[in-house]
């Protein structure tokens, strides 16, 4: 269940959607309040959705209109971060590069200059995460919300799941979800 799209348009540059209200109370303050029961209709709930959602292949990673990666981990760069993007990519292994290279980007070019010296500092945190990256592979690409957590998911008083803010939506290995 989702909000359904009204209306979407651009005014003097800026993009407005507009979206059906959903009645509901959020996760985290349902949660607080319900029976075990409850809380496992709404988990069932959850992993259908997932599952739905990991059922929708991608043959690339990014956003749904095969725009750049949107997330925090692309949104950080030193200096001015919005001259930076980073997708779509066309495979994992390539994406893998993508998110060591805006880890790289946050870095100030002064710390960059010691990457490659064993004793430093940077080789011995940095370095290794960028390995662990690399690490990953052989994923599927998926359809995925990528913004899932209580505060963009509310239960209708039947008790129906709605997620809302589809805005980080794309496809992206199956594990980004988590």
């Amino acid at each position: 269940a989702t909000p359904r799209l009204l209306s979407a348009y651009i005014l003097d540059g800026v993009g407005y959607i507009v979206m059906s209200y959903e009645p509901g109370e959020s996760l985290a303050q349902y949660w607080d309040r319900v029976s075990k029961p409850e809380q496992n209709r709404v988990l069932e709930q959850l992993q259908d959705y997932v599952n739905q959602m990991r059922e929708i292949p991608g043959d690339f990673i990014g956003g749904l209109d095969r725009s750049p990666c949107r997330d925090g981990i692309f949104e950080a760069g030193y200096g001015d971060y919005t001259s930076y993007s980073y997708g779509p990519y066309s495979s994992e292994e390539s994406f893998n590069e993508g998110i060591v290279q805006a880890l790289r980007d946050r870095m100030r070019p002064k710390v960059l200059e010691r990457e490659d010296d064993i004793e430093s500092n940077f080789f011995n945190s940095e370095y290794m995460l960028y390995q662990t990256v690399r690490g990953l592979k052989n994923h599927k690409i998926v359809f995925t919300h990528g913004d899932l957590h209580p505060g963009n998911i509310i239960v209708r008083a039947d008790g129906t799941v709605v997620l809302l803010d589809w805005g980080l939506a794309g496809f992206w290995p199956e594990y980004w979800e988590f």
